[in-house]
């Protein structure tokens, strides 16, 4: 039998998907921007209401392209440490660069942030220009799993 992912942005819609049957929540803000980074509050809340549910939180500062300045990859990391310490199960995340590849050296950055905690590369793997290599280099950096 297969796992059943939700992605949620909400308190509400977190305890509709474990009441619905999921098994793992992907915890974000701003869905209609295509998933921002969620508020500490919310995960800490989610993290005590459902402790045993594995909780994968969406690293992204902001909506549109995935090409981050170094203020930004600086919050990601900030981010991420703060989610980690709080005792998430994994990240999501996903950066590229300029000519549409992947940024591989801020995604090694994050990977190595969240240590030893499961990453999944998000949905920017829909948007770079080689998938092949892109799958290749995310294989080879360590992400788990990739959305597509």
């Amino acid at each position: 039998m297969g796992r059943l992912e939700i992605c949620i942005d909400s308190y509400e819609s977190a305890a509709n998907a474990v009441s619905g049957g999921a098994h793992q929540l992907e915890v974000c803000s701003s869905m209609a921007l295509g998933g921002l980074t969620p508020s500490i509050g919310l995960v800490r809340r989610l993290r005590a209401s459902f402790p045993d549910m594995p909780l994968f939180v969406m690293i992204r500062p902001r909506g549109g392209d995935f090409i981050y300045t170094k203020d930004e990859v600086s919050v990601m990391l900030e981010d991420l440490r703060a989610m980690k310490n709080i005792g998430v199960t994994g990240f999501v995340f996903g950066a590229m660069d300029s000519t549409g590849a992947l940024d591989v050296d801020v995604c090694k950055r994050l990977i190595q942030a969240a240590r030893p905690s499961p990453c999944t590369l998000s949905r920017v793997f829909d948007l770079v220009k080689d998938w092949r290599l892109a799958l290749k280099q995310a294989i080879a950096m360590g992400f788990k799993t990739v959305l597509t």
